[in-house]
């Protein structure tokens, strides 16, 4: 997958998917959406994918994604539009608080986090 440098949109929902496998699609220069759901992806994996400046759309549901890594998107991917880290239980206000800087978000769904209404 890796080499096809078109590609605009994947998904790829499986259990299988983990951070290191995260590092081979920093590649994809021109992938606007991304979709993992029930990855292995924590921290770490938003480090790999804050190289694809091109995202615009990005769900990582069901990880092991928390606070670090919230702030590690918003850092290095100032495009998203849609963002929706569902079911991470390791988000708090903290990585909500630093989700609220992307100026150009539409559409956000931080459900089944432990983000709480004083976020």
């Amino acid at each position: 997958i890796s080499g096809m440098s078109s590609l605009e949109s994947l998904n790829l929902d499986s259990r299988d998917i983990s951070d290191d496998g995260l590092y081979h699609l920093r590649k994809l220069v021109n992938l606007k959406c991304l979709d993992i759901f029930s990855g292995r992806i924590s921290d770490i994996g938003c480090v790999h994918l804050g190289k694809i400046k091109s995202l615009e759309r990005l769900e990582l549901c069901g990880g092991g994604i928390g606070d670090l890594g919230c702030t590690h998107l918003v850092e290095n991917l100032p495009n998203l539009k849609s963002l929706n880290l569902a079911q991470n239980e390791q988000i708090t206000n903290i990585g909500a608080s630093a989700i609220s800087s992307l100026v150009n978000l539409k559409s956000l769904n931080l459900s089944n986090t432990r983000v709480n209404t004083n976020a």
